[in-house]
């Protein structure tokens, strides 16, 4: 897609929130310490693809040696905790500890930041760079976690440093709560208080019900989420205060009843909506937890839950902003292709018109006007075949052919066509490939064709004094293409957009003969195609080049052959072609049908029009001519393949002829594209029709 991006903060947040959301349900399956730093440090390696995860505690500089309580690592990169051994504390050491406890978020050490990774870490335990960050519970001492990579140095971008952040931070609040549990064990004195103080501080909702569902514990997140105090609650059943009236309808009166309780005093997870007391709806993950009695009985249900409310509207703006940006591409899809197909029939009228007038006895300044006349029918045609171009590339109907292809047979085809228009302009036209070996790339010839052409006809059209450079130079395993040009140059601004569609510099006048600034665009969607990408380097008053890479055939012996797309256009048709031969046209347009029969008439050939498929059907000596020349969109229900297949089988062998259209839609493009005649676009001239019916006629030799 080449619209607008979908900004990173979006993504950013997405990805913060998921975390969280992660390392929350890690905490609430945590049942002591050590499942929470291990299922923590297991989520760092995940998400880092680090080779090393610890925590460090007690973090004392001026202890005599440090250790490491919880260690996740590969099993190829043992650290500290695994050896079972603890590390003695040096002054450099001691140095980095205090740099680390001081500071505010995560530290990057690697050689790249400034901040080497210490020797004796680096050189012990083969740390080539690694993140640290200080965690400060609300109880107890600080401690450190990080994580190493050991088979090859990382530098983490900001958005990484971020996300580390992120989790850290919630590590934090988890152990906080953790800490506080293990001191409310060891302190049955304080046990309820305690208690109250970990579920308030847990930074999650925590909602405690009866067997009946009504509620005995709101921590401060619900108050502060609700908008409730734990005295306007209490007592009251869940339902009947909090949730919205389409979900109140179906919520059972006794909690006890519909919930399947596991060997885990589990009874599942589930989401639902909270109305607050402002009347603002928040969209709640719930996991339960049933608390039995001595009989086995539910007694209470502990229900811990995360608001997801901004995850779902950020998503849900994701996910919008894709939409639109979808249909956007899709409309100006559907514009080119209307627009392409109203604008084909008049032109390819007058495109006929100025071939039948060639036939006529004409003035030399009527030639000359007649000249003029068909050369801006030229250039409007190649504006149309652009929005063709175009159409086809966005429908995914072009497939990449994938065959060995010569560099030389590139190059030669190169020099053949525009030595003469470089020539021209007095321009130098020079062609560098290796001439000891035969590069051969693996591609398709016709693509790679058009992608070296449009690149040199730019090159050409904006270059008023120099030499043009075409050059093919490999590199490993690569064939490195690049068109160079001695022209104008392009600003680094204009660099920014040049392969956008209809963009164009220097030409506020929209002169057409510059073309609709589809070419680039073009370029760009083909080297996609074949697995490369364009690139430009220029300097303003210096020059441009335009550079992209095609991998070498590995398997080729050196004699490659060309792609189904590369061939050769056939010699002009003269004037014999068409005398003494009859025609059927099928055209719903009559100004095209009009146009058609003067030219072919000129040509000394015999000629009858039908508006529809049905009304051929029914003449006589439908099935008795020689050509025919059929519009894709008739007047009547068949259209133009209809019409076709049907004459087929009424004459019982193949049918000369070719498909005319101006449809340029992705869904004709799809038919097009099984379709068993020539399929020629609006507007054409007699050279183009001829050589597509000799090229039918060929194949039924």
């Amino acid at each position: 897609m080449t619209s607008e991006q979908i900004p990173s903060d979006i993504e950013l947040r997405l990805r913060q929130l998921e975390l969280l959301d992660r390392i929350t349900q890690i905490s609430l399956a945590s049942n002591n310490l050590q499942d929470l730093l291990r299922g923590s440090l297991d989520l760092i390696l995940e998400v880092f693809n680090a080779d090393r995860a610890w925590f460090l505690y007690p973090c004392d500089p001026d202890a005599p040696s440090w250790g490491v309580p919880m260690e996740r690592c590969r099993p190829e990169w043992p650290g500290l905790f695994e050896q079972g051994v603890d590390f003695p504390m040096d002054y450099e050491v001691a140095g980095i500890m205090r740099e680390m406890l001081g500071a505010n978020g995560t530290i990057q050490y690697c050689f790249e930041t400034g901040y080497p990774t210490p020797s004796p870490v680096a050189t012990r335990f083969s740390v080539k760079s690694q993140l640290a960050i200080a965690l400060r519970p609300k109880i107890g001492k600080a401690w450190l976690l990080g994580l190493h990579h050991c088979s090859s140095a990382v530098v983490h971008d900001e958005i990484d440093l971020k996300l580390f952040t992120t989790i850290a931070f919630r590590i934090t609040d988890a152990l906080s709560a953790l800490i506080t549990v293990r001191q409310l064990r060891e302190s049955e004195s304080r046990s309820q208080k305690l208690a109250d103080s970990v579920i308030d501080q847990a930074g999650v909702l925590v909602v405690v019900l009866d067997k009946h569902g009504c509620i005995v514990r709101f921590n401060q997140a619900c108050e502060k989420l609700s908008g409730y105090t734990f005295d306007e609650v209490e007592g009251r059943y869940l339902w009947d205060i909090l949730l919205p009236p389409e979900d109140d309808r179906n919520s059972p009166r006794n909690a006890a009843e519909p919930l399947a309780q596991n060997s885990n005093g589990m009874v599942g997870q589930h989401a639902n909506f909270w109305l607050s007391k402002s009347g603002k709806r928040h969209l709640i993950e719930w996991s339960n937890t049933q608390l039995l009695d001595a009989d086995g009985s539910m007694e209470f249900m502990v229900c811990v839950g995360i608001d997801t409310t901004e995850r779902r509207q950020t998503e849900e703006a994701l996910a919008k902003s894709m939409r639109q940006l979808e249909e956007k591409e899709l409309a100006k899809t559907r514009f080119f292709a209307a627009a392409g197909h109203d604008l084909r029939q008049p032109l390819a009228a007058a495109s006929l018109f100025i071939g039948a007038l060639k036939f006529s006895a004409l003035t030399p300044q009527q030639e000359n006007t007649i000249q003029q006349l068909d050369q801006s029918m030229t250039t409007f045609g190649g504006l149309l075949d652009s929005l063709l171009n175009i159409s086809k590339l966005d429908s995914g109907v072009i497939k990449p052919n994938f065959a060995p292809v010569k560099l030389a047979e590139i190059f030669c085809w190169l020099e053949q066509s525009y030595t003469q228009m470089a020539g021209e302009k007095r321009l130098g036209f020079r062609l560098y490939f290796p001439t000891r070996e035969t590069l051969v790339v693996r591609s398709d010839f016709g693509l790679l064709n058009s992608i070296l052409m449009n690149l040199v006809s730019n090159a050409i059209k904006y270059t008023s004094k120099g030499a043009i450079l075409i050059s093919a130079r490999k590199r490993g395993n690569n064939v490195l293409f690049q068109v160079w040009d001695t022209g104008m140059g392009i600003s680094d601004e204009d660099i920014k957009h040049i392969f956008d569609e209809f963009y164009q510099i220097d030409n506020q006048q929209r002169d057409r003969s510059s073309g609709l600034g589809l070419g680039l665009a073009i370029v760009k969607r083909t080297t996609a195609l074949l697995g490369s990408d364009i690139r430009c380097r220029s300097q303003i008053g210096r020059g441009s080049v335009f550079e992209f890479r095609l991998p070498l055939d590995a398997t080729s012996s050196g004699a490659a052959q060309r792609g189904a797309a590369a061939v050769l256009q056939e010699d002009v048709a003269n004037e014999s072609f068409a005398r003494g031969k009859r025609f059927i046209v099928l055209e719903d347009d009559a100004l095209v049908m009009q146009a058609m029969t003067i030219w072919l008439e000129a040509m000394g050939g015999e000629v009858t029009c039908f508006h529809s498929a049905e009304d051929a059907l029914l003449h006589a000596d439908i099935e008795h001519n020689d050509y025919y020349i059929v519009d894709y969109m008739l007047g009547g229900k068949l259209n133009g393949i209809q019409f076709l297949n049907l004459l087929r089988q009424m004459q019982g062998k193949p049918v000369n002829a070719v498909l005319v259209t101006g449809d340029t839609s992705s869904n004709f493009i799809r038919v097009a594209v099984n379709c068993d005649w020539p399929v020629i676009h609006k507007p054409f001239n007699i050279e183009k029709l001829i050589s597509g019916l000799k090229t039918q006629e060929s194949k039924h030799v």
